[in-house]
């Protein structure tokens, strides 16, 4: 189990198998973000048929040896399925009506329908101004998730050192997309950009014209007139 865990660590980090110690901490001593951590940490859950759990919080396993032992104590075979059909569903939260942002944004229209897709909350009960984790209960695994899911949607490329908890609700994640996608497009637009056409030049006299203009003097003059 350790070794399959280690496995996909790497395959995730790109950290080599043996240098990975299960003592040391994910991020202090590691350097994975987050953002990282939470799509590692579902790719070991996918690895090992562990069903989502609500409420699961990153900083509850800082460590390979506690991410051992998560999938340890979870793991158990037959539980996948029993466990995801026992699974109850999100409390509902009070629906309050969409004020925030203009009607006609696209891009929070968008967003919406991503956090609406990847969490099964009706699009028109996500207040822009709640919290993800303690008012949805969206975990950071489902968070990392959703927000990965949100950057496909707009072309936004990975960004190192991304933190989740540096956008909180999902008026920070829109905020989030309007920079970023702008930026992604300016840097497309960059790289896109055509190099100058060639300036046409003008033909050349062709050589047997010019040994001919050369060659033919004007009637009438000769060197000895100059």
């Amino acid at each position: 189990m350790t070794e399959k865990v280690l496995a996909v660590v790497a395959a995730k980090t790109g950290y080599p198998q043996d240098m990975l110690d299960l003592d040391l901490d994910l991020e202090a001593d590691l350097g994975i973000d987050t953002v990282k951590q939470a799509e590692t940490f579902a790719a070991i859950r996918e690895a090992f048929n562990i069903p989502v759990q609500e409420g699961l919080n990153l900083r509850d396993y800082p460590t390979l040896q506690a991410v051992v032992g998560f999938v340890g104590r979870t793991a158990r075979p037959g539980r996948a399925r029993g466990a995801a059909a026992a699974t109850p569903a999100a409390a509902p939260i009070s629906q309050s009506p969409i004020s925030q942002l203009p009607a006609s944004d696209p891009v929070a229209d968008k967003v919406l329908d991503v956090v609406a897709e990847k969490t099964g909350y009706p699009k028109d009960m996500l207040d822009f101004d709640l919290d993800l984790e303690a008012d949805l209960g969206i975990d950071t695994v489902k968070q990392a998730e959703t927000f990965a899911a949100i950057r496909e949607s707009f072309n936004i490329p990975v960004q190192e050192g991304l933190n989740l908890r540096e956008y909180p609700t999902l008026q920070s994640v829109i905020g989030f997309v309007h920079t970023n996608r702008h930026l992604a497009g300016r840097r497309r637009g960059r790289l896109a950009t055509p190099a100058p056409a060639p300036i046409a030049s003008s033909d050349p006299i062709p050589i047997s014209h010019r040994q001919s203009l050369n060659a033919a003097p004007v009637a009438g003059l000769s060197i000895a007139n100059f």
